[in-house]
């Protein structure tokens, strides 16, 4: 229930409530799962989107020596400039499941840059992979939604 309260939270921008619920789940003891893992990504992105730089690069830097998983390990290298998206494109090759977690990843990180336009097409990107069982299917379709609301 943990995980899907930290993307419901930040789908609609309620970004302290799910950083809260971000660390609840990930301070509890659980082995290596996707859930686990993309929450473990998620996390840092937050902090980014909240403008706390520092923080998420800091957070990205701890997940590094923490995460097993070698996809999840490229994403953050991505995310903190160590690999190009090109290069993990490739990686992810036909894996619609390593193709939501990159897109969904690199582009709430544009978001935190400020770089709309630049979300978008990777939340397009996310939506590709039609998985549409996975939370982070859901949190991209909203995230869609907001960028696209015209301004009030």
């Amino acid at each position: 229930a943990f995980v899907d309260l930290v993307f419901y939270h930040a789908t609609v921008e309620n970004w302290k409530k799910a950083i809260t619920y971000a660390r609840r789940f990930l301070q509890g003891k659980g082995r290596e799962s996707a859930r686990r893992l993309s929450v473990g990504l998620l996390e840092p992105v937050l902090f980014y989107r909240l403008g706390q730089k520092e923080t998420a690069q800091n957070r990205l830097e701890i997940s590094l020596k923490q995460i097993q998983d070698p996809w999840y390990r490229g994403i953050c290298e991505g995310l903190l400039g160590r690999r190009t998206l090109d290069d993990l494109k490739n990686e992810a090759g036909n894996y619609p499941e390593n193709f939501i977690t990159l897109h969904t990843a690199f582009g709430f990180w544009s978001e935190g840059a400020g770089e709309k336009e630049k979300a978008i097409e990777h939340y397009k990107r996310a939506l590709e992979s039609f998985l549409d069982t996975w939370v982070e299917f859901a949190f991209v379709n909203g995230r869609l939604s907001r960028l696209r609301k015209p301004a009030a």
